[in-house]
């Protein structure tokens, strides 16, 4: 898991933050826009193109765009 550490200089004390996680074998495609701090994308997943993802998505899920909505499909 990747991790962003950030320092206080003025108190000498830092804070772990989590960042994205994406597993194996995920597809993202041009234009998806993936939101947020604590987010994991499962393994065998697909992204499809001009998606925002805000939240984690679970393994062998696709996550599309489809005529002004999106779509998760697992």
């Amino acid at each position: 898991m990747n991790f962003a550490f950030i320092l206080d200089i003025i108190s000498l004390k830092y804070e772990i933050i989590p960042l994205l996680s994406v597993s194996v074998f995920v597809t993202i495609y041009a234009n998806a826009s993936i939101l947020g701090g604590d987010i994991t994308i499962g393994d065998h997943s697909v992204i499809g193109s001009n998606v925002f993802v805000q939240k984690s998505i679970g393994a062998n899920c696709y996550v599309i765009y489809k005529e002004d909505s999106v779509t998760l499909i697992k």
